[in-house]
């Protein structure tokens, strides 16, 4: 009997050099983008250098089981491309190639799931359900990146604010969504208040960046 295999690692790497930026500018914006597509009014952005982590969170609407399963096969997308500003977790699949490790926490209306994700080898990406470890406390997703590299760029908060400022500009000062009264992506340092950012969504088409991001902000008043 055969096996196919596949090159894993070649195809993330592929998809790292689809994108003109460096791998932790598109991990930053995609991540960002994903979250505002599934309809959050806040994105939280925690940056933990002790640990050498970086947290997302956001209050959008979570994933059931079927597609929090969906979201580790790297050829699927649930998404229509230009309906949306992310493309099906690039910046959670692009993240396993500078984290030890991933770990996801979802809340939707009926589910409340976690898991865990890591490249182990160029033909394998494990992921296994965990318990939920509690960083989302309400509807909605939180993805913690493990990174390997204490010294990242990842890390520092001035550059995640750097990428929001230059990448999220015309959603931000676009007209809200009715069911929220402002979008805000924040990004801060563990343990501070960090920057904020005013984040008012527009959910028209065309309005992608040749990067893939499609997002740009500005600072609230």
């Amino acid at each position: 009997m055969g096996e196919t295999r596949v090159n894993l690692l070649r195809i993330l790497e592929d998809l790292r050099d689809a994108y003109p930026g460096t791998i932790e500018e598109t991990i930053v914006t995609e991540v960002v983008a994903n979250a505002l597509d599934s309809g959050a009014c806040e994105v939280s952005i925690r940056t933990d250098p002790a640990a050498a982590t970086i947290t997302v969170s956001d209050d959008g609407k979570g994933m059931g089981k079927q597609a929090l399963s969906r979201y580790h096969d790297l050829a699927a997308s649930a998404k229509s491309r230009g309906r949306t500003i992310g493309f099906a977790g690039v910046g959670i699949k692009l993240g396993l190639l500078v984290s030890d490790h991933v770990v996801t926490e979802s809340r939707s209306r009926r589910s409340h799931r976690a898991t865990t994700w890591r490249l182990s080898s160029e033909s394998r990406a494990p992921w296994s359900w965990i318990e939920p470890p509690g960083l989302q406390e309400e509807m909605g997703t939180t993805v913690r990146l493990y990174l390997r590299n204490a010294f990242s760029t990842l890390l520092d908060p001035g550059f995640v604010e750097s990428v929001i400022t230059t990448h999220f500009r015309p959603l931000f000062d676009a007209a809200s969504p009715r069911s929220c009264r402002r979008r805000t992506v924040r990004a801060s340092p563990s343990g501070s208040t960090g920057a904020r950012f005013r984040a008012m969504l527009r959910r028209a088409t065309g309005s992608r960046s040749r990067s893939g991001s499609g997002v740009s902000a500005s600072r609230r008043a």
